[in-house]
């Protein structure tokens, strides 16, 4: 993973924190930005594009999902479980692909920004 995400599995929840106040999350910010120009990446945005993008494109990983947006930072959560870890895992993947393939995140934004639960 790159030094914006980490998993850590704690007693019986497996966590994964996303830090967009680093480089790479910064930089799919703003290409977002470029698509929505009122819209701030903060962690409650994030949380808004994640469960869109979920729903669209891998509802199995909303199953027992919660989590904790924060304006510098988003937190997802899953119960421990084999499942719940493979889900954590896919989970990691597609953020980093949205941070890393911008082109990817552009066009998920343009063709679902009405839908997305913007803060």
């Amino acid at each position: 993973m790159e030094n914006y995400i980490n998993k850590m599995v704690l007693g019986n929840e497996i966590t994964i924190s996303f830090y967009i106040d680093r480089e790479q999350p910064q930089a799919a910010a703003r290409a977002v930005h470029k698509k929505v120009p009122d819209v701030e990446m903060n962690g409650y945005n994030w949380d808004a594009l994640l469960v869109c993008y979920l729903d669209e494109n891998a509802p199995d990983l909303l199953n027992e999902l919660d989590s904790d947006p924060e304006a510098g930072m988003y937190t997802a959560m899953y119960p421990d479980s084999p499942e719940n870890r493979e889900r954590a895992d896919r989970l990691c993947e597609i953020i980093e692909e949205l941070c890393e393939n911008e082109d990817v995140l552009q066009e998920f934004v343009q063709e679902f920004a009405d839908e997305i639960a913007w803060e």
